[in-house]
């Protein structure tokens, strides 16, 4: 299976441990609970950042999250 890595502005690096680490758009990706996200193979950090930017495609002219009175908008928003 070949790796989707015509994802702009992303990357994919092999971390310390052996896992892998991603960036999207330029941001690490992080786990619900701020932790770093670290993927087992190369492969799935690319499948994972393709994945977000079919999400993030579809949602071009969607409508605007409900905002909470916080800075960013929450996952139950």
């Amino acid at each position: 299976m070949s790796i989707p890595t015509d994802t702009p502005g992303s990357q994919v690096c092999k971390a310390g441990s052996g896992q892998f680490i991603a960036f999207w758009q330029g941001q690490i990706v992080h786990k619900l609970d701020g932790g770093l996200r670290y993927f087992e193979t190369e492969q799935a950090a690319w499948n994972f950042l393709a994945r977000r930017d079919l999400v993030s495609d579809s949602m071009v002219g969607a409508r605007p999250t409900r905002r909470t009175g916080r800075d960013k908008p929450t996952l139950r928003d």
